[in-house]
């Protein structure tokens, strides 16, 4: 029988340990503030209006649109008000040309309409 202990790797000096101890003790750190930082961005920075309406309106568009409740428990808003923000948001942010037309589809108040330009007299 060969003797395993003359195999073990051997316990660096106390010195090296304390070395190499500080710079884990650093790199963790670093890490847990990164995390932090990460979380905390996350957590508190608020996205767009416009993006949070896009967001729930792509969510709900598979099943046919949002409620009426739906809308007014996230936005605090009309099922006619969220179509016209819901268009705004559409127009401003320079959607996708498909993304607006699944939204479209699926948030028909006629199809969200789009506003009727007016001539330049005025009438109609």
């Amino acid at each position: 029988m060969s003797n395993n202990r003359d195999s073990r790797p051997r316990p660096a000096p106390p010195q090296e340990a304390t070395k190499n101890d500080d710079q884990i003790d650093n790199y963790r750190r670093l890490r847990r503030r990164k995390q932090w930082d990460r979380t905390r961005n996350e957590r508190f920075s608020p996205r767009s209006e416009n993006a949070e309406l896009i967001h729930f309106a792509n969510t709900w568009a598979p099943y046919g649109g949002a409620s009426d409740e739906d809308i007014l428990v996230a936005f605090g808003m009309s099922k006619n008000r969220f179509h016209d923000a819901l268009r705004h948001a559409l127009h401003q942010t320079g959607c996708h040309a498909q993304t607006i037309e699944q939204l479209t589809a699926a948030y028909s108040r006629t199809n969200l309409p789009a506003r009727k330009a007016w001539p330049a007299n005025g009438r109609q």
